[in-house]
């Protein structure tokens, strides 16, 4: 069995291509993200009203995705839409 450090060099011409464009799209993709957090704040007054807004049916979509699991996705969202549309 080849060892590790006994590869083809040619793989290495590669890596040493794709490493360093992968940091830069990491850091561009880090920069932006901070740009959009920086400065937020979570209003949870304003978040527990939106909420309400809906009596709750919001957060239906979490509950889907733990039933999904146990009988299918898509099972799990009939059964969500038609108790949802029944709730409202």
């Amino acid at each position: 069995m080849v060892q590790e450090n006994e590869r083809d060099v040619r793989e290495w011409m590669v890596e040493w291509k794709v490493g360093p464009e992968q940091l830069l799209l990491i850091s561009g993709a880090l920069d932006h993200l901070f740009q959009a957090l920086n400065g937020l704040a979570v209003d949870t007054e304003r978040m527990r009203q939106n909420r309400t807004l809906t009596d709750g049916l919001i957060l239906a979509e979490a509950a889907m995705m733990r039933l999904a699991p146990r009988i299918g996705r898509q099972e799990a969202h009939e059964h969500m839409r038609t108790v949802t549309r029944r709730s409202a």
